[in-house]
Order: C-alpha cells, then structure tokens, then sequence
C-alpha cells in the first residue's frame, strides 16, 4: 500500500532489472496526459498542412 499512497502524490516508476518498465500514478492524472498529448497531436497535424 506505500506505493499506492505515494503515487497520490507524484509518478511512481517501477523498475525491471534497474531499467523503468512502468509508471504508476492516479488515473486523473493520467486521462490529463492523454488529453494534452491528443490536443498536440492534433495541433501538430493541422501545422503540416498549412
């Protein structure tokens, strides 16, 4: 559970072998990535076309 209650609070990385394999944090945080990442993709497209 102590790794929950830190990823509460910033990004957890989990490691595999001393290399990061994944990171855990609250889902929130993670749907606001994927927006941010999904808006610029889209800015990015319409860039390229002008």
């Amino acid at each position: 559970m102590e790794i929950l209650e830190a990823a509460q609070c910033e990004p957890v990385t989990i490691t595999w072998h001393g290399k990061p394999r994944f990171v855990l944090m609250p889902y929130e945080q993670f749907e606001s990535m994927q927006l941010t990442l999904n808006h610029a993709n889209i800015s990015e497209k319409t860039d390229d076309q002008c």
